[in-house]
C-alpha cells in the first residue's frame, strides 16, 4: 500500500457533484480494466464483428475515495487540487502489475439440436446426353407382290435423218497381173518432224537418193503394211511408198508406242516408167527416232 498524500486544507478545490462521482468511478473503473488487460462482460458478449484487443496502459492510476466512492482517477503526475479539497479524501493506488492467468473453465454441456432446415430449392435441369449408337440392322422384310402391268406407252416421234456417210475406199481394179513386192531398209535417224527414205523394195540403207523405177505400164499399190524395230515416238510414225516428187502412192500411221501398220488400198496410180520410194516421216515435235523398217505390198497392172 502506497503512502497517503498529505492533503493540503488552505487549497480551494471544490468536491465533485454526484454525477461526476458517478462518472469518475466509471473512468476508475475503466482504468483499471485497461491497466489489468481483463474484459467487461459487454465486450466478451456475442457481436456482430470480432472484439478488438485491448489497449494495455504501462501507467500506475490512483484513485481519490471519499465516503466509500471513487471521485477522481489519475496518473502521476497529478493534475493540481487532484484528491487535496476535504480531508476526508484518500488517494490510494488501483493498478498494479498483471496477475497470472488463471485455469481453463471446464467445457460447457452440448447445446440443444437445432430445427431441420426447410427443404433446399430444386436444381436445373442436366445437359442432355451423348446420343446412343446406331442399332443393328432390322431382318429384311417378306417381299411384296408384283404390281399390275402398266398401260403402254405412246409412240415416240421419228429420229431425224443422219448424216450421209463417208465414201468408202475404191476397190481395186480388175488387174492382168498383181506381184507381191516387200522390202527392208536399215538404218534410219529421222530428226523431228522430218522424213527419210529407202528402195521400194529390196534390202538397203537409209538414204537421199534410193529410187527405184517402175515397168512401163501403170500400176496400182494395195495391201501395204509395215513393221520398225523401235517404237514409234510419243507423235508417230507415218510410212509408206510415195513417187520421187513426193507424192504419197499409200500408207500407213504406227502409233505412239506401236510397231506396226498397214493400209489396204492405194492413194494413187504409180505412173508407168516414174521412180519410186519407202519414206518415213518421224511426227514427234521433239525426238529424233531410230530404227530399222521391214515392209510389204502388191501391185497389180
Amino acid at each position: 500500500m502506497p503512502a497517503y498524500r498529505k492533503i493540503d486544507r488552505k487549497s480551494r478545490y471544490t468536491p465533485p457533484s454526484r454525477g461526476r462521482r458517478a462518472r469518475h468511478a466509471a473512468l476508475a473503473i475503466g482504468a483499471a480494466v485497461i491497466s489489468s488487460g481483463m474484459t467487461t462482460g459487454l465486450e466478451a458478449g456475442a457481436g456482430a464483428s470480432a472484439p478488438k484487443a485491448p489497449v494495455v496502459s504501462s501507467k500506475t492510476f490512483y484513485a481519490c475515495i471519499e465516503g466509500g466512492q471513487i471521485i477522481g482517477v489519475e496518473a502521476m503526475p497529478f493534475s493540481p487540487q487532484f484528491c487535496a479539497s476535504d480531508s476526508g479524501q484518500v488517494l490510494t493506488q488501483i493498478t498494479g502489475p498483471q496477475g497470472f492467468q488463471g485455469a481453463q473453465g471446464t467445457q460447457g454441456s452440448q447445446g440443444v439440436q437445432g430445427t431441420q432446415g426447410s427443404q433446399g430449392f430444386q436444381g436445373n435441369q442436366g445437359f442432355q446426353g451423348n446420343q446412343g449408337f446406331q442399332g443393328s440392322q432390322g431382318g429384311q422384310g417378306t417381299q411384296g407382290s408384283q404390281g399390275f402391268q402398266g398401260n403402254q406407252g405412246f409412240q415416240g416421234a421419228a429420229g431425224a435423218q443422219g448424216n450421209q456417210g463417208v465414201r468408202g475406199f475404191q476397190g481395186a481394179a480388175s488387174a492382168t497381173f498383181k506381184s507381191d513386192m516387200t522390202g527392208r531398209a536399215n538404218g534410219f535417224s529421222v530428226p523431228a518432224m522430218r522424213s527419210e527414205i529407202g528402195a521400194s523394195s529390196g534390202i538397203s540403207s537409209a538414204g537421199p537418193s534410193l529410187q527405184t523405177l517402175s515397168p512401163a505400164v501403170a500400176l496400182m499399190p494395195a495391201n501395204f503394211s509395215a513393221s520398225v524395230t523401235t517404237a514409234a515416238p510419243a507423235g508417230g510414225l507415218q510410212v509408206g511408198l510415195a513417187t520421187g516428187e513426193g507424192i504419197q502412192l499409200i500408207s500407213c500411221t504406227i502409233a505412239s508406242g506401236a510397231t506396226t501398220c498397214s493400209a489396204p488400198g492405194e492413194l494413187a496410180t504409180i505412173p508407168a516408167s516414174s521412180a519410186f520410194e519407202f519414206f518415213i516421216i518421224n511426227q514427234d515435235s521433239t525426238a529424233t527416232w531410230s530404227g530399222d523398217a521391214l515392209f510389204g505390198y502388191q501391185l497389180s497392172g
